[in-house]
């Protein structure tokens, strides 16, 4: 049933309604400005299977984190975003009926997000028992005008009768967290209200979240003076009315939400702000506000659409993937990251990862430097909680958490807290990848090499030295593949500590040259000193990275060949995903890969490597790899284009965007996976599109997918932006911003000039 999004360009589509698979299309059907959203949810409400959402960016609470027994490093609290005011409620009242889908009898179900203004619509019949009829129009927006405001219009139309009306818009703060590990029941308190603003703070955290309300009520498009009962509880406001409408007549009721929060507002200033947002916008209608909206996203889109001809589905899917990426997370506030959930469910607490650094900023520093510069900084900010979590492992220099809202650790689970700390080098690896792509070079003595410096040091503690064979080695890690725990020299994280080691060594010169004022302060602030780093450059030259001659790859941990052999192919697909269905000893026994393990450290130091070696690693790690982390088929995709696999490559691209309308992993119902969507968008820019940068040089090696006819978008790179368009035969590279500058196309170097088309024939390149 999963297949139940049709295929539209611009449109996800779902025609008829599926009780069973509620939560699924809850989730696709989310909506976030990068302030606030929550998921696709009845404004009504739902008696069925539901997960009733709504977040803001940031308004996090200190759960517990609930272990067998406590050990020294793991964390205490575990900071989780929480559902908050339900702002988008409208209780319906049919002849005296109360509307619910789980209960009453309707046909013609359609719900349609138009990802060109990120307007929802939803519409349906409905028949009762007196073969009375309405129809149902629902329209709702989150403004990326305004990102404190959410508009929504719900109309009925009685098709054959006059129908008796009751409805009662409300905002409702007695909500409940399903992830929560505390038994309290709701995580909010109230502060104030009144008949229009409701005012509520967390426990504990203590942050304030206003919310202001304004209805209209409309009758066949006129405005009604309809008497408007407030109804006011604990933590709840509503306006309740009652009419008749006549047969053939359209009730119309538009309700707007104003919020603000404390993050960035005073708390003594919320309920202000809110109602001064709110008092904005009341000469304005539905359609008005989601024009000015619209117009926002129509720039959006200018900047931002990859252009896809002959393929709806890829079209359709790497659309949907740019629109919830991009309306979940905007960058203007440095206080925020992008969660690996978004704004659609409660599963990973909104909390930030290590997908941000290696999956979400190759993606986004071909679109918009700026933000990865504010998510850079992100981290930078955080670097003194990174160097106490170090500290609570007994380590020197700095552990970036595995998940965190405030840089502190808030996972929860030894083996991927305590050990999945290749994490750290992320870190660095997105500045490196920064700056090689801006030339930001002030950014690296301002605030890069303080970060790399303290995660080199981290690493220079953490190895062990062997005397018998004079090398360094890392033990009792968890890489990438989350299904191998406890192992010893994990090569994707020696690999990425040996180059941090490196790099950190080189920057120092690097920077001692560049501002020695601003070296000579960095050093007195950390302690750093000459001797330590040449002792990261010994490190590094002697930390061991294992690979068998014989099979002539790179071997993921030490004692792998020795696991269980099984290829993915030879697993019953009833027993897909295997993580659903094999115990977790079962899964740590075998060689079963979850996701790119080695072959992400080969997409990430792609000029490193030769043909070759990624080749016999594709070939020996992909019949391997189940592929049950949604970051997986991404970094695969790229690699298999790149050694001439475009079938493979293709598929395992449509794998990775189609992730969450075809809920491949069969776990959307928790909410979109959006830094894969992030993730997702990389094989088409730096696989297909072949765009890479080798030593200041701005690369283009296209390889299009056979079903795909044209392929458009535009990257920015070097203070340079281009436009890209490919086809079967022809390659048009436009430089439209920047000056001129030297680039390689299939391996020969051609110099490029401001708004001037580079066009080549390369059909010899297919």
């Amino acid at each position: 049933m999963k297949n139940i999004m049709e295929g539209d360009e611009w449109n996800i589509v779902q025609n008829g309604f599926y009780p069973e698979d509620n939560l699924f299309t809850e989730s696709i059907f989310s909506l976030s400005n990068g302030y606030m959203g929550g998921r696709g949810n009845f404004e009504e409400g739902y008696s069925g299977k539901t997960l009733r959402s709504f977040f803001h960016a940031g308004i996090y609470y200190p759960d517990k984190s609930l272990y067998g027994w406590y050990k020294i490093g793991y964390p205490k609290i575990n900071n989780v975003v929480i559902n908050s005011t339900d702002i988008i409620g409208i209780k319906i009242f049919i002849n005296g009926n109360k509307l619910d889908l789980a209960h009453t009898n309707f046909k013609n179900f359609k719900m349609v997000l138009n990802m060109k203004n990120g307007l929802l619509e939803r519409s349906f019949l409905i028949i009762d028992e007196l073969k009375r009829e309405i129809i149902v129009k629902v329209k709702r927006f989150l403004s990326i005008h305004n990102k404190n405001l959410l508009a929504i219009s719900y109309s009925l139309t009685p098709l054959n009768h006059e129908a008796h009306i009751g409805s009662e818009p409300y905002m409702n703060c007695l909500i409940k967290n399903e992830d929560a590990q505390g038994k309290e029941e709701t995580l909010w308190e109230e502060v104030s209200k009144d008949d229009r603003t409701l005012v509520v703070k967390t426990k504990k955290t203590e942050f304030h979240l206003a919310s202001s309300m304004n209805v209209k009520i409309y009758e066949n498009k006129k405005l009604k003076d309809v008497p408007l009962i407030p109804v006011i509880k604990d933590r709840y406001i509503g306006h309740r009315f009652e009419m008749n409408v006549k047969e053939g007549k359209t009730l119309e009721i538009e309700k707007y939400v104003s919020c603000y929060n404390s993050l960035n507002t005073l708390k003594s200033e919320v309920a202000m702000k809110s109602k001064e947002n709110l008092e904005s916008v009341t000469s304005y209608g539905f359609n008005d506000l989601l024009s000015v909206s619209e117009k926002l996203w129509r720039k959006k889109w200018d900047e931002m659409d990859i252009e896809i001809d002959g393929d709806v589905s890829a079209q359709q899917a790497t659309r949907y993937n740019l629109f919830m990426l991009n309306s979940t997370f905007t960058g203007e506030d440095k206080k925020l990251n992008i969660s690996p959930k978004g704004f659609s469910g409660e599963k990973y607490g909104g909390s930030t990862y290590w997908d941000t650094e290696i999956f979400c900023i190759p993606y986004l520093l071909h679109t918009e430097p700026e933000v990865v510069k504010n998510l850079l900084l992100y981290r930078y900010n955080h670097l003194q909680k990174a160097i106490e979590n170090a500290k609570l492992l007994g380590l020197k220099g700095a552990l970036y958490p595995m998940i965190t809202l405030d840089g502190s650790e808030g996972h929860a689970e030894w083996e991927i807290t305590l050990m999945e700390i290749h994490r750290n080098s992320a870190m660095v690896y997105a500045i490196y990848n920064y700056i090689r792509s801006t030339d930001d070079y002030d950014y690296m003595a301002d605030y890069g090499f303080e970060v790399i410096g303290n995660v080199a040091r981290f690493w220079a503690d953490r190895v062990t030295y062997k005397k018998d064979r004079d090398i360094y080695v890392i033990l009792g890690v968890t890489g990438p593949d989350e299904f191998h725990n406890n192992v010893n020299n994990d090569w994707y994280t020696n690999f990425m500590a040996k180059w941090v080691l490196d790099y950190a060594y080189k920057q120092a010169g690097w920077l001692k040259g560049y501002n020695r004022q601003k070296y000579k302060e960095i050093c007195k602030k950390y302690n750093f000193t000459e001797e330590e780093f040449d002792d990261w450059e010994n490190i590094s030259k002697k930390l061991y990275i294992n690979k068998n001659e014989e099979l002539d790859v790179y071997i993921q941990f030490d004692g792998y060949l020795e696991m269980e052999d099984i290829l993915a192919s030879k697993i019953a697909k009833k027993m897909l995903p295997i993580v659903q269905h094999w115990s977790w000893d079962r899964i740590n026994r075998s060689c079963m890969i979850k996701q790119a393990d080695v072959v992400l450290g080969l997409f990430l130091f792609d000029d490193v490597f030769t043909l070759k070696e990624k080749k016999d690693n594709f070939d020996f790690y992909e019949p391997r790899t189940m592929h049950e982390s949604s970051l997986s088929a991404c970094i695969y995709s790229i690699i298999a284009s790149e050694i001439g696999y475009g079938d493979k490559a293709y598929n395992l691209y449509e794998r990775a965007s189609r992730l969450d309308l075809n809920d491949y992993n069969n776990d959307t119902i928790h909410g979109l996976h959006i830094t894969a969507m992030g993730g997702s968008l990389i094989p088409v820019i730096m696989g297909f599109g072949g765009v890479r940068i080798y030593d200041g040089i701005i690369s283009f090696n296209p390889r299009m997918p056979k079903a795909w006819k044209r392929l458009s978008f535009r990257i920015n790179a070097r203070k340079r932006r281009f436009l890209l368009t490919i086809t079967r035969d022809k390659l048009h590279i436009k430089l439209e911003s920047g000056d001129n500058i030297l680039i390689e196309v299939y391996g020969k170097k051609y110099q490029i000039s401001k708004s001037k088309f580079l066009e080549m024939d390369i059909s010899s390149n297919d």
